[in-house]
């Protein structure tokens, strides 16, 4: 916020944010606890901060989010920024699950807009993106907590099927 702050007072006219919500965080904690969480956040941090230029601003904000504020940045080199974050990030193996981020970013359109206009452009963007992935990110993660349960107890894959069968029968039956 004091960067903000400071960098609206300067007038820069080139300017651009790119807010980044790691998908599945929430999740990752609640199934396979806070050490794999804390664990996914910090490659996430790694591999943002490796596709950023030392003159980027980069920071956590809120618990599974991260924002970068680029000085001296258009549109069009941010994108180039935001397009090395994604590829960085798809080159990480899942560790438990697989890693993945939403991003969004705005560029400021003139010396004098508030940057906190272009924030909320920058995260509305990123919002619509989480909501396109989060269907995806759910399977993906599911399908990470059952291999880590076949990998980890000695129940067959056609056990996990029948229990599965069974449990179902049993709500339908007491109208669940």
């Amino acid at each position: 916020q004091k960067e903000m702050k400071r960098l609206n007072k300067t007038n820069l006219e080139s300017i651009a944010i790119i807010i980044g919500d790691v998908n599945g965080l929430k999740l990752a904690n609640d199934a396979f606890g806070h050490n794999a969480g804390d664990k996914l956040l910090k490659r996430m941090a790694e591999k943002i901060e490796n596709s950023c230029r030392s003159q980027d601003i980069i920071t956590r904000w809120g618990g599974d989010e991260f924002v970068i504020l680029l000085p001296h940045t258009d549109y069009k080199g941010a994108r180039k920024v935001n397009e090395r974050i994604k590829n960085n990030i798809n080159l990480l193996k899942p560790d438990p699950i697989e890693p993945s981020i939403a991003l969004g970013l705005a560029a400021r359109k003139n010396s004098t807009e508030d940057l906190n206009k272009v924030f909320k452009r920058a995260e509305n963007i990123m919002y619509k993106n989480k909501l396109s992935k989060s269907q995806n990110m759910h399977a993906s993660i599911l399908n990470s907590l059952k291999n880590t349960f076949h990998e980890n107890t000695c129940e067959s894959k056609e056990h996990c099927k029948r229990l599965k069968r069974l449990a179902v029968s049993l709500g339908k039956e007491i109208d669940l």
